[in-house]
């Protein structure tokens, strides 16, 4: 009896000494993770652990199962995991937005037709970006061209650091190797199509947007104010406008509202950018703002609808708008951020606003006071049905005006005549 029970004990030896001894793997980085054999390391690595890998979590096994495969240079599996993992979630992501896992999906597409058709990456990979963006809508192909478009470094640094915990132990266990491989993935992947996919968004965005750039909008005789614009060209029909009005010469978020379905408009202040006149920091910009507004709503791609967003300065432009409503404006989202101790623009924020309602403490300065710095809240727009920039929610206005209690600060208040805000859609 006891001679069969040893036999036993050797037998379960003998079975499990693969998946014990896989638990731990040598391993010698080099010191840079953008070594040029680092690859051959890694493939080395990934073909080590493929026979071992193991995970309970159907899903996360086929993602993690496809890095191998990438990394050990077996393309046409690793794009088989992939379209097998699209498949499971296919079910349980019915309309979610797209998530970065496109950009993987597509990664290994490439590489599966670079192997089967001995074509150069750079052509396949320009052929499986064809076979995926085209097909997203404008708002997930904005997520998505944006994921595409981050630095190659971004996805080199958690490699490096794996790298540089792991050189001085001379092994790694399976747990930080199958992580280590999964971001691995992901560096290969933006250090191969990071030289091809900027051209490949650009093309993208021109067949998406139609984009107009230092449009002059004359607001009084002899001034002109600048203005971009971004529409979606799908349907036409007129559409709601969101704009920011600003000092800074930055993209801004125009592009990000015509994904939304929105026409997105930044316009730039007296002498800033193209636009003319002399600049007058405070002093014209609700006069500007509301020429702006009333421009917009009669143009034919306008419904006759504008929302307002805003940062610092471009945070006072809207209040400055709103000051006198236009008809047309229907929506503010607003931040403001100021130094309480005077009436000086300041970097340190001292009270914020989150205006809603007729009985709405707003937190900033009286209204004579102009030095008022802002910035944005997140906001949903209202205008549209429909959600703006990052889930952002906006104020709607109504025509009418009412007594709101303004702080300056917790332990000062004033009150004046400020436009209604309200949470019914304006």
């Amino acid at each position: 009896m006891r001679a069969l029970q040893s036999l036993c004990f050797l037998l379960l030896l003998v079975v499990f000494q693969p998946w014990a001894a896989a638990q731990d793997f040598d391993f010698h980085p080099p010191a840079s993770a953008a070594d040029p054999g680092v690859a051959a390391i890694m493939r080395d690595l990934a073909e080590r652990m493929l026979p071992v890998y193991q995970e309970d979590n159907p899903e996360r096994y086929l993602a993690n199962l496809s890095a191998l495969q990438l990394v050990a240079g077996n393309y046409t599996a690793a794009y088989e995991s992939r379209q097998s993992l699209r498949d499971r979630r296919r079910r349980t992501d019915a309309g979610r937005p797209a998530d970065r896992s496109v950009i993987l999906d597509m990664y290994a597409h490439a590489r599966a037709i670079e192997a089967t058709d001995r074509m150069p990456f750079a052509q396949a990979f320009t052929k499986a970006y064809g076979d995926t963006i085209p097909k997203l809508n404008d708002l997930d192909a904005y997520a998505v061209l944006g994921w595409l478009g981050a630095p190659p470094a971004q996805f080199q640094d958690p490699v490096q650091r794996m790298f540089d915990q792991r050189r001085a132990k001379g092994n790694i266990a399976l747990a930080d190797a199958v992580v280590l491989i999964h971001d691995y993935a992901w560096f290969e992947a933006y250090r191969n199509f990071g030289p091809i996919v900027g051209a490949l968004n650009t093309a993208d965005e021109q067949r998406r947007y139609a984009t107009e750039d230092d449009v002059l909008i004359e607001v009084r005789k002899g001034v002109s104010i600048a203005a971009s614009l971004v529409r979606p060209t799908g349907p036409q029909k007129p559409l709601p406008a969101l704009l920011e009005y600003t000092t800074y010469l930055t993209p801004g978020f125009a592009r990000e509202a015509a994904a939304h379905g929105y026409v997105g408009v930044i316009a730039y202040a007296r002498g800033r950018g193209k636009s003319t006149g002399t600049p007058l920091p405070y002093q014209h910009d609700g006069d500007d703002v509301r020429a702006v507004i009333n421009w917009i709503a009669k143009q034919d791609w306008s419904d006759g609808r504008v929302g307002m967003y805003g940062t610092a300065y471009s945070g006072f432009t809207g209040w400055a708008a709103a000051k006198h409503l236009p008809p047309a404006l229907k929506a503010i989202a607003m931040r403001l951020e100021f130094n309480a101790t005077n009436t000086r623009p300041s970097g340190a924020m001292s009270c914020s606003v989150i205006p809603m309602g007729k009985s709405s403490t707003v937190r900033t300065l009286p209204e004579s006071v102009t030095a008022i710095r802002f910035r944005l809240l997140p906001f949903s727009m209202a205008v549209n049905q429909t959600s703006f920039p990052s889930g952002r929610q906006a104020t709607p206005l109504s025509d009418s005006h009412s007594s709101v209690s303004l702080r300056t600060c917790p332990d000062r208040s004033t009150t004046l005549t400020a436009p209604l805000l309200s949470q019914a859609a304006g």
